[in-house]
Formats: C-alpha cells, sequence, structure tokens
C-alpha cells in the first residue's frame, strides 16, 4: 500500500536537526541578479515555509534546510565518520564491490565517472551508494556498514515528510507525491569523498606549461539530478564550517552564469528531473556542479552524502493537468520512473543496460495498475 497520510507530522517532529540557535521561520539570503536562495526550518504546518519552498524551485529548485526531516544531526555525523573510516582504506577497488547502472549500488572508483559528458576530464570523486535492501558491503568497516543502515533507517520518514511539503506548496493533494514512494526501491543514498588534489590536474598544459584562466577548478561536472528531489549534506575539514560548505553552484534557467550556492543550512534540497516533467517545468531541475571556491579547499578533503528521492519502479511519471494549458502544452510524454533513472545512471557510468535489465512483464503489469489506480481516482472525484 501507500503511505499513509496521517504519518508525516509524526515523521517531522520524531527526528528533526538540533536548531541550537532557535531560528525558526525563514530568511531568504540574496545574490546578485536578484536570485533568492530561501533558508527555511522544515515544517508541514507554516505557509511561508511551503511559499518559500515553491518560489524557490518555480525560480531554481535550490532550498537551504535547517531541521531536514527523518535526519538527526547525530546520524548525519556519524554518517560522515564512517564514511571517513571507508575512502580511507587501501584497494578500495579490489575489495568492494563495483557499482554498476542495473543495481546501482557499490563503490564508484576516483575518477570513473563523467557527470558532463561534454567534458573532457572525468569527475575529481570517489563515492559509495546504497539502497534499501541488498547492499554488499563486504570490505567496509563496520562503523562505516552502521552508519549506513541508520541512513537507510531515515530514509521513510524523510521521503515521506519533504515529498508531502513538495504537493502542499504546489497546492496539489497530500500524497501526491509520497504515494510514489511506498517500496523506495530506487531511492539511494550516496556517500562522495572529493580527495585533496595538485591544482594542475584541473588545467590543461600548452608547451608543458600550465594555462592559467579565471574559471574555478571543477571537481564535478555540471549535471541535473534524476528523481523527484535531492538532500545534500556537507562536510569539508576547514575549520570555518561556513567555509566548508562552500563549492556548489547552480545556472539558472536562461542564464550563461553560474552563481555559487550561500554557505548556510544544515542540508541543502534540490529538485530533479522527475519533478520537472510532473510539474511540466513549473518546478525547475537546475543544472549544477562541485568546483573548488579557493586554492586551499583543494589541500582538504571534501565530504558529501547525497539522499536520492527517486520514486518507485513502478510510479508512472505523467505532468499533471494542473500545469497543462491551451498556452503551455503538456511537454513530456508519461514514463515509469524505472525506465527514466536507469537510462540517466547508464549515461553517468557510460555504459549500455543489457536486454536482460528489466523484466519488462512486470514492469508493464504495474504501469497498468498505477495507471488503473489513477483512473479509478478520478472517478471518484467525478
Amino acid at each position: 500500500g501507500s503511505v499513509g497520510a496521517g504519518t508525516p507530522r509524526a515523521c517531522s517532529d520524531a527526528r528533526r536537526m538540533n536548531d541550537p540557535k532557535g531560528k525558526g521561520g525563514m530568511a531568504a539570503l540574496e545574490q546578485k541578479k536578484a536570485v533568492v536562495f530561501p533558508r527555511v526550518t522544515f515544517s508541514l504546518e507554516d505557509p511561508s515555509v511551503l511559499e518559500a519552498m515553491d518560489a524557490a524551485c518555480r525560480d531554481h529548485g535550490f532550498v537551504m534546510l535547517d531541521r531536514p526531516p527523518g535526519f538527526s544531526a547525530e546520524i548525519i555525523e556519524e554518517a560522515f565518520a564512517g564514511a571517513k573510516e571507508l575512502f580511507a582504506l587501501k584497494e578500495k577497488s579490489s575489495k568492494l564491490k563495483k557499482i554498476d547502472p542495473e543495481s546501482n549500488r557499490g563503490y564508484t572508483a576516483y575518477r570513473a565517472e563523467r557527470l558532463n559528458h561534454a567534458a573532457e576530464a572525468t569527475d575529481f570523486l570517489e563515492g559509495f551508494t546504497v539502497r534499501p535492501t541488498n547492499n554488499d558491503f563486504e570490505g567496509c568497516p563496520e562503523r562505516f556498514v552502521e552508519a549506513a543502515n541508520s541512513m537507510i533507517d531515515c530514509l521513510q520518514c524523510a521521503i515521506t515528510d519533504y515529498a508531502t511539503a513538495c504537493a502542499l506548496a504546489l497546492g496539489l493533494p497530500r500524497d501526491y507525491f509520497a504515494k510514489h514512494f511506498a517500496h523506495r526501491d530506487l531511492c539511494a543514498v550516496r556517500f562522495l569523498h572529493y580527495p585533496p588534489v595538485d591544482e594542475s590536474s584541473f588545467f590543461l598544459k600548452n608547451d608543458d606549461e600550465i594555462t592559467t584562466k579565471e574559471e574555478p577548478l571543477i571537481r564535478a561536472g555540471e549535471h541535473t539530478d534524476f528523481g523527484l528531489f535531492t538532500f545534500v549534506f556537507v562536510h569539508d575539514d576547514a575549520d570555518d564550517k561556513e567555509v566548508a560548505k562552500r563549492g556548489l553552484q547552480l545556472k539558472p534557467a536562461g542564464s550563461d552564469e553560474w552563481i555559487d550556492l550561500p554557505p548556510g543550512g544544515d542540508c541543502v534540497v534540490n529538485t530533479g528531473a522527475l519533478a520537472a516533467r510532473w510539474t511540466n517545468d513549473a518546478w525547475r531541475a537546475t543544472l549544477h556542479r562541485v568546483v573548488a571556491p579557493d586554492h586551499d579547499s583543494l589541500k582538504r578533503h571534501r565530504y558529501s552524502i547525497a539522499v536520492f528521492a527517486d520514486p518507485d519502479a513502478a510510479a508512472l511519471v505523467a505532468v499533471d493537468p494542473k500545469f497543462v494549458s491551451p498556452d503551455n502544452p503538456g511537454k513530456y510524454p508519461p514514463i515509469t520512473s524505472l525506465d527514466y533513472v536507469l537510462g540517466k545512471l547508464s549515461a553517468l557510468m557510460q555504459t549500455t543496460p543489457h536486454d536482460d535489465t528489466l523484466d519488462q512483464t512486470i514492469v508493464a503489469a504495474a504501469v497498468e495498475e498505477e495507471q488503473q489506480k489513477q483512473k479509478d481516482a478520478a472517478d471518484e472525484e467525478k
């Protein structure tokens, strides 16, 4: 069955990030060109929070969030401690299960990915991805295993709450998105590590000399996320924790300029491509990348944890009629979450899915069931 509509508030109150300063409410941080990045304390009951989320997601899709639902400060702190132990291992490529697009679980070797396929360089990161079931932790430190499982335990509460907030912010039924996370079979938690690096690695060499340019040093190439939304937590070994959170840039639609996301919030939440498809681009999936904001940052380890809220495999993502008009026809054909996410993962990992990757009969049956549910719901409303 789908996630119950009565659970979100209980989840929100059960586990929350500490708020020692008692900030509450909302404070808007402005960048040049009138781009506003709202900083909100999560709430399903505060209209100003939902309004700020809606405005940000219509503009660029990034919200700085205090006290995110589901994830306590202690759980996040321990997750980073476990990640540090994992990435400190020697010979990880031979000890840990290698990731593949079909499973989307396991270890991604350093510089094995290219988020921006137009770029020549691969990304200066390594990672480990876990999902709610069937993880292979062989070779992983016990502290990491326990921390990863704790993050997985938080998924239902966190995703249900934020998906509910998204629906309310858009004026949709409360469970509009949350019902598509009943199984969380495509959701994932990705632990990322950006090791210290010689800055010369980022520049093209000409006659054995480093080419100088004004562009920042890119650690992870430009991309949009695949699913409904993503929670991103960041840790850097910098003494100044505000400095540690720098490095994320985005390029708003219609702009050629990259804008720094200001530091602030316990985490960042950004909308993904399926949010844009559901809302016919009313909510945006914005290009973003990770850069080294200064030369000192290249000397430090940077860690991040991304929690990807990808709808259940059988969920049919179709433009909602609320966002369609004669002047704004639907832009996207219906697609299952599984087909969309698997295609994107295959491109990211530079592989081609095998013909037997999906049991199309099972998928087709699940889609038919979902379509029937939507038809029955529409008939009831009539």
